[in-house]
């Protein structure tokens, strides 16, 4: 389960990823498992929930803890989570302020935590048809930096928007990451924050990064950020890219056969209804042919015009009248 829970996918709106908040590490690999369990193509119902088991979160994030310090973890980390806000950005100069989780379920005895998604968070998970990051679960799972897990995430969305050098003030870096007041000396930034997050993002997920400064007067007043996505793993997205559209492409035509096998199926049953009917048909019934405007009439097994002294043989009568050109007119009036 480990292993193909970690090819999940994480998707998230654009506003979202871009979105600040402050959270643990344990609180955002709660949220992250569970949100890579959503399907974003879809609606997501009000009462749908997402769960995490214990087994899978050993699996994911831990290596040698038994089954009650990790359920422990997730307990605490999930009652923290739910408290935490997000404020989105809107059009318009508005923001909207809304929490992640609106329910939780501990089940202590089953090992395992559910959890729903709160109404308004929903838009940002769910139906998402452009302005969305993507990433595989795999590239967090062995972050250990909260800050790191922010930023990684920050760099595939700039990069799904075709960037890869970011610049900005030192004072607008702390707040993209929610620093708070928390290492307000430069030296301690680059060490706690910076330093960590760019060694555990290179060693561990599929972008590598690097971070420069600029000064001004002696102090350091801008962070610059130029990253990309690694060689390897932005070969293996393109082969999946590769692969999903031919898997696209295969599907359609898989599609298109059976629209016509269905409407070849279709047309037998009619015939063969037809055909079946023919013989009952009384002698001399007038069919109207739409096509030519012209009257036939039934002579034996055939149908004869008059007008243009010309007849159907018996073994086109089934086809001729399932097509839909001739229209019944029942028998002449006497």
């Amino acid at each position: 389960m480990s292993t193909e829970m970690r090819e999940y996918v994480v998707t998230q709106s654009q506003a979202l990823i871009q979105a600040a908040y402050a959270m643990t590490v344990m609180e955002q690999r709660l949220l992250l498992a569970c949100i890579s369990q959503v399907d974003s193509r879809l609606p997501m119902p009000a009462d749908d929930t997402y769960t995490l088991t214990v087994e899978q979160a050993k699996d994911l994030f831990y290596t040698n803890e038994n089954a009650q310090n990790v359920y422990r973890d997730m307990a605490r980390a999930v009652e923290k989570l739910y408290e935490r806000d997000v404020k989105i950005q809107l059009p318009n100069n508005e923001t909207l302020q809304t929490r992640f989780v609106s329910a939780v379920v501990w089940s202590p005895d089953k090992y395992q935590i559910t959890l729903t998604f709160a109404s308004k968070i929903r838009p940002y998970l769910s139906e998402l048809r452009n302005n969305f990051v993507g990433y595989k679960l795999k590239n967090v799972v062995q972050l250990t930096s909260s800050y790191a897990i922010r930023l990684y995430e920050k760099l595939v969305g700039w990069a799904v928007q075709g960037q890869y050098y970011k610049e900005m003030e030192i004072a607008e870096f702390r707040e993209m990451l929610a620093i708070g007041d928390k290492y307000k000396q430069i030296g301690e930034l680059k060490k706690r924050v910076i330093e960590l997050a760019v060694e555990q993002i290179n060693a561990n997920t599929d972008f590598t990064l690097d971070v420069s400064f600029k000064k001004c007067k002696r102090e350091v007043r801008w962070i610059q950020l130029r990253f990309n996505q690694k060689v390897e793993a932005k070969a293996a997205d393109l082969e999946a890219k590769q692969q999903r559209k031919a898997r696209a492409i295969q599907n359609q035509a898989a599609k298109q056969n059976r629209e016509i096998r269905e409407q070849e199926q279709q047309a037998a049953a009619e015939m063969a209804a037809v055909s079946d009917g023919w013989a009952e048909v009384a002698e001399g019934t007038e069919y109207l042919n739409t096509a030519t405007n012209t009257v036939f009439r039934k002579e034996a097994d055939t149908l004869y015009c008059e007008a243009t002294r010309t007849s159907i043989p018996t073994v086109f009568v089934a086809r001729s009248l399932a097509s839909g050109t001739f229209i019944c007119l029942g028998l002449p009036d006497s």
